[in-house]
């Protein structure tokens, strides 16, 4: 009775609040519209050609075989770590694709029975990073005019993943099958490939249009239009969407654990993103508590490393941002197009 109770005012709460946010999407409909449009746009342009080929490959990397072939070109990491082949080769992976790449191949090797649920679950907590591209590109040369704070940025948090996989690997003793002595490649393995990218890619942008709806509200509504030029606000703001990094003023050096710190977290729309591309039998409890720590050790390391690669001589100012502007609109519709074809001629294969 008592859980019945109070499943009723949690269904009473909620209908509230989805209400009262379906009135405020209708209030400020033309703020969520302009935040939709740039969301799409930011999709098409940015975040397909970046990730997409990446998810495609590292998906055929994994399902080939051929992934074995990094325990033997790492091998000194590979034996620091004392990882299985196939999670060894996820977990640098990940540190070089970006965010949600680990969860989606760690994913599909449970769903492959090459691993359980249990490894899977803890190798997530360190196959997590936005790698070289986004650090230096995104974070380093917009808000830093410099692409060495952007690699000071990467070190510190791979270096953060690196620590946890040497715990991980050494504590629990994730487990997964042996690789194959063969690597195999077929059309079907190429196509499901690219299938799994396209499902995959499509869960993160939808994530990030509706993430990018609420967040027009809570600008309207919390931070206001003007609050944006305050580093303050920004750095608030990142913990929901950590592009908003980009939105930094003046010379935020000082800022630099602060902004590894949060790269290491990855932010709020990321972390719904995984839960989008994860295997629904996977928990992401362990993941979230590796959060804390994970952005407590980067930020040490990012504060340990700047006067080594930052140091006092080198002139470098945040009045050189470069500005992307970036026109993949194109490429990216004949990319979905081709997905959508690709599943089509599957589906009527399957169904002859």
């Amino acid at each position: 009775m008592r859980l019945e109770k109070y499943s009723g005012k949690l269904s009473a709460f909620l209908c509230i609040g989805l209400s009262a946010l379906c009135l405020m999407l209708t209030v400020f409909s033309a703020e969520v519209a302009a935040a939709v449009k740039e969301a799409v746009f930011r999709c098409l342009n940015v975040i397909i050609p970046s990730l997409f080929a990446v998810m495609a490959v590292s998906t055929l990397l994994i399902k080939t075989g051929a992934s074995g072939f990094l325990s033997y070109l790492l091998y000194p990491l590979k034996k620091l770590l004392d990882l299985p082949d196939s999670l060894f080769a996820v977990f640098v992976i990940s540190c070089f694709a970006g965010y949600p790449v680990g969860i989606r191949l760690l994913s599909e090797l449970y769903e492959d029975k090459l691993t359980d649920k249990r490894s899977a679950s803890l190798m997530a907590c360190c196959c997590y990073c936005g790698g070289p591209v986004f650090y230096s590109g995104t974070v380093g040369l917009a808000v830093f005019g410099s692409t060495r704070a952007g690699t000071l940025i990467f070190l510190s948090v791979a270096g953060a993943e690196l620590t946890a996989a040497f715990f991980i690997s050494r504590l629990f003793r994730p487990q997964a099958a042996p690789a194959g002595s063969k690597t195999e490649l077929s059309s079907e393995l190429l196509t499901d490939s690219v299938l799994s990218a396209g499902r995959s890619m499509f869960s993160v942008c939808v994530m990030i249009v509706m993430f990018s709806a609420v967040l027009a509200l809570a600008d309207v509504l919390i931070f206001g239009r003007e609050d944006g030029l305050n580093n303050t606000v920004v750095l608030i703001k990142s913990c929901f969407e950590i592009t908003g990094l980009t939105n930094l003023n003046g010379n935020p050096y000082g800022l630099l654990p602060a902004i590894a710190a949060l790269c290491s977290f990855g932010g709020l729309c990321i972390v719904l993103q995984l839960c989008a591309l994860k295997n629904p039998d996977l928990s992401l409890v362990p993941f979230l508590i590796s959060r804390v720590p994970a952005a407590a050790l980067s930020a040490l390391l990012c504060r340990l490393l700047r006067p080594l690669m930052l140091p006092d001589n080198i002139a470098v100012t945040a009045q050189n941002k470069l500005l992307f502007n970036v026109n993949n609109f194109i490429p990216s519709i004949c990319l979905i197009l081709m997905i959508f074809l690709l599943n089509l001629k599957k589906s009527l294969v399957f169904s002859e």
